[in-house]
């Protein structure tokens, strides 16, 4: 997710231009890496406002203090296969978050059963270095589990059959148990282009949850924004958060790249 931010905002920062050695040195001078003694809030980058420079100037620091929490809050983040870094970045700064996010896993349907994939991506010694380095926070492995490759009629199932969102909830607690996770974050809205099933969606997806957390673990669900660029309505609406707020831990916001509803 990171890695996502600072890719976007390294292409803003293309310009032609003609440096002269002296510029590129003053250029390079700017820039700031490897663990530093002052926090961010120290050098006062935290605002409402963030400047791309200060962004592009800063991205490779950390504050020294790695196991040092600026907040009480929850904090999430993911953790991509395609992204090495992110495994060695989380591996150090684990006590900085409350929650980290591998994404290993989808829920596909087959021969009309669910079935868990991507198990193989799943590193236990590497789970192993997050807790110890989120001992401080007591870090929270919840591995994203996206929805894939399921028709209209899978999740018509799921709003006429609770039996069947019985069996979606104890597949994914299997996987929890067998891999000794803490829950997971569920991304099922944006793989439905039904508006109709949508609306259903809520009552599938409290019924779920409550499941998964009546069995003692997490339950994160990802949300797309309620409004894009230009005022476009988004499909995840104020009356679908009010039905779902009380069965979630937490919503994740997918602000990121390939979240529009089209």
């Amino acid at each position: 997710m990171f890695s996502r931010v600072v890719i976007t905002l390294s292409v803003i920062c293309f310009v032609t231009a003609t440096l002269s050695s002296s510029n590129k040195k003053k250029k390079n001078d700017a820039k700031v890496s490897g663990p530093i003694a002052s926090s961010v809030f120290d050098r006062g980058l935290v605002t409402e406002k963030p400047k791309w420079k200060d962004i592009v100037d800063n991205h490779e620091a950390y504050h020294s203090h790695t196991s040092k929490r600026a907040g009480s809050h929850m904090t999430l983040a993911y953790v991509t296969p395609w992204n090495n870094h992110g495994y060695d970045v989380a591996k150090f700064l684990g006590g900085k978050f409350t929650h980290v996010s591998p994404v290993w896993l989808q829920l596909k349907r087959k021969s009309s059963q669910n079935v868990i994939t991507g198990e193989h991506d799943i590193d236990q010694g590497w789970l192993r270095d997050v807790r110890k380095a989120g001992m401080s926070a007591n870090v929270k492995i919840v591995p994203r589990v996206i929805v894939e490759g399921w028709r209209p009629m899978d999740y018509q199932d799921l709003v006429d059959n609770s039996f069947e969102r019985t069996e979606m909830a104890n597949t994914i607690i299997d996987v929890i148990k067998k891999h000794q996770f803490d829950g997971i974050v569920l991304e099922i809205w944006s793989q439905i282009s039904s508006r109709n099933l949508l609306n259903q969606m809520p009552d599938v997806i409290s019924d779920v949850a409550s499941k998964i957390r009546q069995a003692g673990y997490t339950f994160i669900l990802v949300i797309p924004p309620a409004v894009y660029q230009r005022n476009i309505e988004g499909s995840f609406k104020g009356d679908h958060f009010s039905a779902l707020v009380d069965f979630v831990d937490a919503f994740s916001l997918m602000t990121y790249d390939y979240s529009s509803f089209q």
